[in-house]
């Protein structure tokens, strides 16, 4: 899930690509789009902290469908990088999404 025990994001969302993946199935968090969210939200990644992350995705019809989930930061040292531990069973579509969980991600993504 999105959202804390309150109903909030854990993070406004940031951009991945799924598919830049570590030898453990972490996603990197070092391409330009994720660390230009990151530098635009001012956020920092910390040990442990829970994060919202997405990538674009659309239904047949062409509809705005964000693939979305929430990943824990850990630093690998090994790799020297960032990277989003996932629960890849929990990766959404936000049509998927409880509605408040949804509205709260649209708010933030300007999608409808």
């Amino acid at each position: 899930m999105i959202v804390d025990e309150d109903g909030e994001l854990y993070t406004p969302p940031i951009w991945v690509d799924f598919m830049h993946i570590d030898w453990e199935n972490h996603v990197r968090l070092d391409l330009p789009g994720t660390q230009r969210d990151l530098t635009r939200l001012e956020l920092e990644l910390t040990e442990g902290r829970r994060i919202v992350i997405y990538q674009e995705d659309a239904d047949d019809a062409g509809t705005i469908d964000d693939l979305v989930t929430a990943g824990t930061g850990h630093f690998d040292p090994e790799e020297s990088r960032w990277v989003a531990i996932v629960d890849w069973d929990s990766v959404r579509h936000v049509s998927e999404l409880p509605q408040r969980a949804a509205d709260r991600y649209k708010r933030y993504r300007h999608v409808s």
